[in-house]
């Protein structure tokens, strides 16, 4: 594990004496990172979405989405790494296609991508699938070999399936110009940001999925759902700046406005307490959690897988600010994205042409 961080407050880039509250410390990036950089990209290029002399490569190599992978999971091994880098290289071609090309700008193709895409992790596919789909159709087979647990695997399609129809949901608000109401919005970005699948990949990563009688515990979620909404308005607030130089979507700054006419300043520090509001849910859900397996009597290793994923999603939180700060102080890798009008971007999800390589099965 390369550097750390102490625990306290992290500061909003371009607003300094805006700072997020982080009681749970910085763990570094993986050691591995650069052994699965190449990994995931050379599976990338086998799956046909990085096509030759499109701009998708740049792009992606922009966004240096390895590197978040990196800080989400900074103690696993390199094969690990490189399979769940695979999964946030596709996650990040995915977005890029509806914010890069035309595909975005049309609901009703972004709804069918999306019912190719769930439709395989129910293990429904279609007869013949998108680049893009057929590349998670392999590399969703290779993460089921590993699980072990049938409510994690259940719940990984959940969230995922969640993820995925927000972009449907995106697309249609973007054509009509409709901006949501606050709450409307909330449940939107607890969906969007894609916290739920990444965080739940930590448990392949630890090589040890909660045991049912702790997943099934009501703190389990209690502590999800502030995750969930901390990571996607954190986003919000670190991107805002360069967000809004390059005319991007909707976010919790201007849905503030909208609701209540206040200033973008003043949007902003509205949007931090909020987040700061929930980490210290995620914080007692925590605590409540440990306290649940205790008076349930769990075994000391159910309970020690318990507190493992207590501590990933805390991770799951720091790491998603941490790489969006990098991200927007030294990657700039926003600046490709020209929405619906980028050329060199190609379609990876053009009409179905290619059969998967082996069906995927139910969960």
């Amino acid at each position: 594990m390369v550097g750390g961080r102490s625990s306290g407050t992290l500061a909003v880039p371009y607003h300094p004496h805006l700072r997020f509250d982080m009681p749970v410390s910085y763990k570094g990036m993986n050691l591995h990172i650069w052994a699965a950089h190449d990994r995931m990209f050379d599976w990338l290029v086998e799956r046909g979405l990085l096509p030759t002399g499109g701009g998708n490569l740049s792009v992606l190599k922009g966004s240096r989405c390895d590197l978040l992978t990196g800080c989400y999971f900074p103690d696993t091994d390199l094969a690990t790494l490189a399979l769940l880098d695979e999964f946030v290289g596709w996650g990040f071609v995915i977005d890029d296609q509806v914010d890069d090309t035309a595909v975005g700008l049309d609901p009703d193709r972004v709804a069918a991508v999306v019912f190719e895409l769930t439709e395989i992790l129910a293990g429904r596919p279609a007869a013949r699938l998108t680049q893009a789909g057929a590349a998670l159709a392999d590399w969703w087979a290779r993460v089921r070999a590993l699980s072990t647990q049938p409510l994690w695997r259940a719940q990984f399609v959940s969230s995922t399936t969640a993820w995925l129809n927000t972009y449907a949901m995106e697309s249609r608000h973007w054509a009509e110009g409709y901006t949501p109401s606050l709450e409307e919005y909330l449940e939107y970005r607890r969906n969007s940001i894609g916290s739920w699948p990444y965080s739940d990949l930590a448990e392949i990563a630890d090589h040890g999925e909660l045991p049912e009688e702790a997943r099934l515990l009501p703190a389990y979620q209690e502590m999800r759902m502030p995750m969930a909404l901390h990571v996607g308005i954190a986003n919000d607030i670190i991107s805002y700046e360069k967000q809004h130089r390059l005319g991007r979507q909707k976010d919790i700054v201007d849905v503030l406005i909208a609701e209540s006419g206040c200033t973008p300043q003043e949007g902003l520090e509205q949007a931090v307490t909020m987040a700061n509001s929930w980490m210290a849910d995620f914080q007692r859900a925590a605590q409540k959690f440990c306290a649940q397996m205790d008076q349930a009597g769990l075994a000391p290793e159910v309970k020690q897988a318990g507190r493992q994923t207590v501590a990933s999603l805390g991770t799951h939180i720091r790491a998603s600010a941490e790489w969006e700060v990098l991200a927007v102080e030294r990657f700039g890798d926003d600046e490709y994205y020209l929405r619906g009008d980028d050329p060199s971007v190609c379609d990876v999800l053009a009409r179905p042409t290619v059969q998967p390589r082996s069906p995927a099965s139910p969960t």
